[in-house]
């Protein structure tokens, strides 16, 4: 920021496709956004949140030129006006008739008909191949996991202790009310 005329410095647009994401190690530091052209942008959780992998975007950044490198810090974030349109891959040309391999030999012996034993019962480790159901407190676990997997994964949950205490918290009360009831009904 100039001090003098207080002006601020003019956004420099960087329009790319994300290949990279490294999260902000803190709340007040910004993470890191790897493009498809090899540009790293700085960014905020605030501005990270909006950014996924695979997209292209429209980024408005300050440029800093420091010691000949340039830092690129994301001021502004929207999605690409146009998303590149993929083109569909090109099948390979048809085999020519004098390309066309000749059918494999026939066999001249006879071939001896499959043996057939008797297929026996999968053993499960309860003695009887019988299913056998998860203990309700292991199902709660697989369930709880599974749920919270999806929502770090669609960045519902803020990947902090409190963050993932809280969630869990939530997931477990969901649970017992819904789920859960099952298992102690029966």
């Amino acid at each position: 920021m100039n001090t003098t005329t207080m002006e601020r410095p003019p956004l420099v647009q960087v329009i790319g496709t994300v290949i990279g994401i490294t999260p902000a190690p803190a709340a007040n530091r910004s993470g890191k956004i790897k493009l498809d052209d090899g540009k790293i942008l700085s960014a905020f959780p605030d501005k990270l949140q909006h950014v996924y992998e695979g997209h292209t975007y429209d980024f408005g950044c300050v440029e800093t030129n420091k010691a000949g490198v340039i830092y690129r810090d994301v001021k502004a974030v929207r999605p690409a006006a146009q998303q590149p349109q993929r083109q569909a891959p090109v099948a390979p040309p048809r085999a020519q008739a004098s390309q066309v391999r000749p059918a494999p030999a026939q066999r001249s012996e006879p071939i001896e008909p499959p043996r057939h034993e008797p297929q026996r019962q999968p053993q499960n480790g309860n003695g009887g191949g019988y299913y056998k159901s998860t203990d309700p407190r292991d199902a709660k676990r697989m369930w709880m996991c599974s749920q919270l997997n999806a929502l770090i994964t669609s960045r519902q949950v803020v990947i902090s202790t409190d963050g993932i205490t809280e969630a869990n918290r939530m997931l477990s009360e969901a649970y017992d009310v819904t789920i859960g009831q099952e298992d102690t009904a029966g």
